[in-house]
């Protein structure tokens, strides 16, 4: 979404300005004064020219709100202010500064992005003020496309810092792609990956270092099996060192790396090949450094990850997950001593250890902690061996740890940044060394409360303002306000009484809000559930209720009267009705009920307006077909149509379909494909489908569709669960846009 720049230059008498990056600190940005000078000089001279952001660069796409411009100026403007602005004619300031000694810096701006929009293009303006004068309203050429909050779902994994600690890098295995963090505001702008930077595609990043010099960040690869260099200004990749570049062993599944000082060599550890390598950036030639097989002698390798290197770069770090343990490598002789473990050094034990960082005067190392999902930050002395802990749940305050997988120090050795690396939270927190207390600096979240982890189906309440969430891997019965995003766990093992889910898929609510039903796929069941307590009553399974016993359910949909309860069954390929006064079970369709091509393996399901059909998602044919399509299936009779498959309608392939919903007129079902990433319309008149989102059809994120509401009255957006980021999804039906409201 990036704009043409365009630069207006007017010439002036002697004076100019030039934004550009620089590392002034102004204490009195939003001061507004007169001219020092005394002599006042005519503003509407002024013209600007060569700028560019701090850190950031022109065109970034990014969710960082705070920009930071600077420039240069000439000394008569001191005590003059510089209003930035994202409008035109300059209507409002988004950010001002005072010119002090002919320079200034902005930095105090604030964007947004129209709450309904998933990122919107901005372009900036300025204008100078002194007293009763203004300048007029000036481009500068300067654009970024900002990204709504949360809306660029990552999945963080490793991270380093920039030499004066003003960026963080960090490796998203979701995007195949390295972000810059803003450490203040956790602002994420990407660096490099399939949308930025033109080389060789990233397949797994493993581990990023940046170079001393700031202007490049080395990674490596372990599906590529090699050593990459990323311009950081444009993205650009290229391969230093592979199996066709440079010579010497090649990789087997390099974990980590550490830019030598004299930035002429990158150490790299490989966890297949239990060794460590050095890397000539010249000429990409490999060499052992240390390894099982003959090169230095000591405790051999197992799990090889985090690395660092010493002040004078005679000896490596490493921490081994499977040995627990901190080694030391000596670079000239290849000799491994683990310097801590259960039996070197006092404290509590190193478990699961992959992130590994050493202070600025290296005689301390940090390193993350894994330990039955409760993670911590630990200090090592390198002298003693000796650990302590740093941050966990009982040391330090905050969001907690559970599976911190990498570790960065700022250059003050006040913070550290964490990335907390668990399904629940995808996020970068920042530590602070002296007290543990922990805050997200860099998250995926969407509103409060509890996270879901995977929503399976999911179900409106009646004034339809907030959704019902069956989440099958918590084992619980959440609720999500649409308007905020905030969730509340409504029912678990935690919360309310009566037997536990064991793997909830299905949910409905009556109209009065006063029940939800919740269909459990492995204990076979419905349960009814008090959403006010969240006690939860088994009212139909092998033990209550009469009928043929479930035996793996789907998805249910309650009937506009209430009586009923429609249920999908994947392995007795059926439909069954069930009444909610009695709990008593009748299959309405199975091969023995009903007319028509039998059901193969029944999904989702969902109803018309008028309560007299059901329309399910269903492998037509014989099972494992891979032919997936949409039955209509008669609620009097049970008698079954196919409403649309690969040889009934035209259009893209039905791939694995999870659930469907109705359009308010009927005319149109809108079906949820996980395989295909995307979500089709169907007409039910034809059966033609279209793709109405994916990866290639509208923005925003997306990985698994799996479970849709239409609104009653609403025909611009519909609601899906995507259960792989354990988000709820609104998405644009004209454009295919896709915003997360909660996760």
């Amino acid at each position: 979404m990036l704009v043409k720049l365009y630069v207006f230059s007017v010439k002036m008498a002697s004076l100019f300005i030039a934004l550009f990056l620089a590392g002034c600190n102004l204490t009195d940005d939003a001061l507004q004064g007169g001219f020092a000078s005394g002599s006042q000089v005519d503003l509407s001279l002024a013209s600007i020219s060569s700028q560019k952001f701090n850190v950031l660069n022109n065109g970034d796409a990014t969710s960082d709100n705070s920009p930071v411009i600077q420039g240069v100026v000439g000394s008569s403007f001191d005590g003059a202010t510089v209003h930035i602005s994202t409008s035109s004619s300059c209507a409002t300031s988004v950010g001002t500064a005072t010119i002090e000694g002919g320079r200034f810096e902005v930095a105090n701006s604030s964007l947004s992005v129209e709450k309904s929009a998933v990122s919107e293009s901005v372009n900036f303006y300025a204008w100078l003020s002194s007293g009763d004068q203004q300048s007029s309203c000036i481009d500068l050429g300067l654009s970024l496309s900002l990204w709504a909050p949360n809306q660029v779902v990552w999945e963080p994994y490793r991270v380093t810092i920039s030499p004066d600690g003003n960026a963080l890098y960090v490796v998203d295995r979701t995007n195949k792609s390295l972000f810059r963090v803003n450490p203040v505001n956790g602002g994420r702008t990407l660096l490099s990956g399939s949308d930025r930077g033109a080389g060789v595609a990233f397949i797994r990043i493993q581990d990023a270092d940046v170079s001393r010099d700031g202007n490049s960040l080395f990674v490596v690869d372990s599906d590529l099996l090699a050593l990459l260099k990323v311009d950081l200004v444009t993205g650009d990749r290229v391969v230093v060192s592979d199996a066709s570049t440079g010579s010497g062993p090649v990789f087997g599944f390099p974990t980590s790396l550490v830019v030598s000082q004299s930035e002429d060599t990158v150490y790299v550890a490989d966890m297949v090949n239990d060794a460590v390598y050095s890397v000539d950036l010249q000429t990409g030639n490999r060499t052992t450094v240390s390894d099982n097989v003959g090169t230095g002698t000591g405790t051999s390798f197992s799990v090889v990850y985090g690395i660092d290197i010493n002040g004078d770069e005679t000896k490596l770090y490493v921490v081994d997950a499977v040995l627990d343990a901190l080694m030391e490598v000596d670079i000239a002789t290849g000799n491994r001593v683990i310097i801590s473990d259960s039996g070197t050094g006092t404290g509590g034990h190193l478990e699961n250890s992959y992130g590994l960082a050493l202070n600025s005067a290296k005689t301390k190392a940090y390193v993350t902690n894994q330990s039955a999902g409760a993670g911590s930050l630990v200090e090592i002395d390198l002298a003693s061996g000796n650990r302590s802990v740093v941050s966990d749940t009982s040391t330090g305050i905050g969001l907690d740890l559970t599976e911190p997988s990498s570790v960065a120090l700022s250059p003050d050795g006040l913070k550290a940044y964490v990335v907390e690396d668990s399904w629940m939270s995808d996020s970068v927190y920042a530590i602070d060394l002296a007290t543990g207390d922990r805050s997200g600096l860099s998250t995926s979240s969407t509103g409060g409360g509890p996270r879901s982890t995977y929503p399976e189906q999911i179900t409106f309440t009646a004034d339809e303002q907030k959704i019902y969430v069956a989440d099958s891997v918590q084992d619980a019965l959440f609720l999500v306000d649409i308007a905020t995003g905030d969730r509340i766990r409504v029912s678990s093992a935690s919360d309310g009484s009566g037997t536990n889910f064991s793997n909830p898929h299905g949910v409905a609510v009556t109209a009065d809000g006063s029940t939800v039903y919740v269909l459990d796929h492995d204990a076979d069941a419905i349960f009814s559930v008090d959403p006010v307590t969240g006690n939860r009553t088994i009212f139909s399974n092998a033990s209550n209720g009469t009928g043929t016993g479930f035996s793996r359910p789907e998805k249910m949909i309650l009937s506009h009267d209430e009586s009923t309860l429609y249920v999908t069954d994947w392995t007795l390929d059926a439909v069954f009705a069930v009444s909610t006064a009695t709990g008593n079970r009748t299959i309405l369709s199975n091969s023995s009920n009903g007319s028509g091509p039998v059901l193969n393996l029944p999904l989702g399901i969902t109803q018309d307006a008028a309560g007299s059909f059901a329309y399910v998602n269903d492998v037509i044919g014989a099972s494992g077909s891979g032919n997936y399509g949409v039955v209509r299936v008669e609620l009097g009779t049970g008698n079954r149509v196919v409403i649309s498959s690969d040889s009934l309608g035209t259009g893209p392939e039905l791939r694995n379909t999870s659930n469907i919903a109705l359009s308010p007129s009927g005319a149109t079902a809108y079906v949820a494909d996980k395989l295909s990433r995307a979500v089709f319309s169907v007409d039910i008149a034809t059966g033609n489908r279209s793709i109405i989102a994916s990866a290639a059809v509208g923005e925003g994120p997306m990985i698994s569709p799996h479970s849709i509401l239409v609104p009653s009255s609403d025909t611009q957006r519909i609601y899906f669960s995507d259960s792989s980021l354990g988000a709820i999804i609104e998405l644009d039906l004209a454009t295919g846009k896709r915003k997360i409201i909660s996760r």
